[in-house]
């Protein structure tokens, strides 16, 4: 089985470029769309199967906003095996709880996932351009950064990863430790790795766009580079966030992002 996919997803994946040569050799291909699902909804991504894949994994619950939970993507012809391994094979329930959440997730991708992909990934784009303007090294630069929801910083500079992570997360910013190009090599502990990963999907989702974007950049250079109390950062971004409480491209706009909604 060859596998295409990943934690960092910042461009495409060689899938037509590989898919030939693959079957060739009567290789299954599949593909973790994890992190992307969403942004393939919108197809604003590549489009795995057509480009010769044979099944597609995926959540359910990342750029594709619904409850958490997986899917399996395929042709027919793997439907029943896919079927059988899944229950009873490695499940025994698929969560019947989730399923009219789920399906209100997916009726939103139809109507709305073409707009909030494509604004997910020129926020993405712009959150990467403005922190290396700021002298931040972003990896990708020479390919624009990014073709995805998702930036990663090399913050070896300033420290590593982990501390990094923390810093920011005290400032209600938060990020993800990540491992980059040179640190296997270098010896570097996951938990202390020499980059950082950012994410849009949630802050587009909110209703943000390009503008809202270099103000993240400007509250994250602000930790990582100036070094300023967390706690004042903090307090500007609380007040940065009071404008976004409101979910976007979905059905019912009028509730908060955060609310529980009461069914009776």
């Amino acid at each position: 089985i060859a596998m295409f996919g990943g934690s960092v997803f910042l461009f495409p994946h060689p899938v037509k470029e590989l898919a030939d040569f693959l079957k060739g050799h009567n290789i299954h291909i599949n593909y973790d769309a994890a992190h992307v699902a969403g942004l393939i909804a919108g197809g604003m991504f590549q489009d795995p199967l057509r480009e010769g894949v044979d099944t597609i994994t995926m959540s359910t619950h990342k750029t594709l906003f619904g409850p958490q939970g997986g899917l399996v993507l395929a042709f027919e012809k793997y439907a029943e095996a896919i079927k059988k391994a899944t229950f009873p094979g490695l499940t025994s329930s698929h969560h019947i709880h989730h399923m009219a959440a789920k399906a209100v997730a997916f009726a939103e991708a139809l109507e709305f996932g073409k707009e909030y992909a494509a604004q997910t990934i020129k926020n993405a784009k712009v959150l990467a351009s403005t922190l290396n303007d700021l002298g931040l090294k972003i990896l990708g630069e020479k390919k624009g950064f990014t073709q995805s929801h998702q930036a990663v910083v090399n913050v070896l500079d300033y420290g590593d990863g982990g501390k990094i992570e923390a810093d920011l997360e005290k400032a209600n910013i938060i990020v993800n430790r990540q491992l980059i190009p040179g640190d296997i090599k270098a010896k570097r502990h996951y938990m202390h790795p020499g980059g950082i990963r950012l994410g849009t999907s949630e802050v587009t989702r909110l209703g943000m766009k390009e503008s809202e974007m270099k103000q993240i950049a400007s509250f994250i250079k602000n930790v990582i580079v100036d070094k300023k109390d967390a706690k004042d950062v903090a307090k500007q971004v609380a007040e940065f966030r009071k404008n976004y409480q409101k979910t976007q491209y979905c059905f019912d706009n009028k509730l908060g992002a955060y609310e529980y909604v009461k069914l009776r």
